[in-house]
């Protein structure tokens, strides 16, 4: 995979999310299980990604800050800049997992909702 492949495979979340809001809907929720480290299969494009952190290393990962318009809930997997974890041999990573788990829960506001899914995923992922 080389850097046109992976810009014409990736998402602009924030223009998606803009032209969404454009539409101007009541509420919008954006939930993203997203911001892993990719392993390319192309051994020169891992050596010369190694060698960039190396030189760079600012370099940042993860996902950026989002801006959303009011009634705009958005939540990732982890906070700006870093990398999310996988669940140990689970079919979901750990955001996911806790999505699932709590996100059906009759009468329960989707703040409380992302708030239990947020403990679920400190909690495990501090035990791994």
């Amino acid at each position: 995979m080389d850097a046109d492949e992976i810009k014409n495979r990736a998402i602009l979340i924030q223009k998606f999310l803009d032209d969404f809001n454009d539409c101007h809907p009541f509420v919008t929720i954006l939930l993203l299980d997203c911001c892993r480290v990719y392993h390319l299969r192309n051994p020169k494009l891992n050596v010369a990604l190694a060698r960039a952190k190396k030189i760079n290393n600012s370099q940042s990962t993860g996902l950026k800050q989002m801006d959303g318009k009011a009634g705009t809930l958005i939540a990732f997997a982890c906070a700006p800049g870093t990398i999310a974890q996988d669940g140990t041999n689970e079919q979901n990573g750990l955001f996911t997992k806790y999505l699932l788990e709590h996100i059906a829960t009759p009468n329960k506001d989707i703040r409380m909702i992302m708030a239990a899914v947020t403990r679920g995923v400190m909690t495990e992922s501090k035990l791994n």
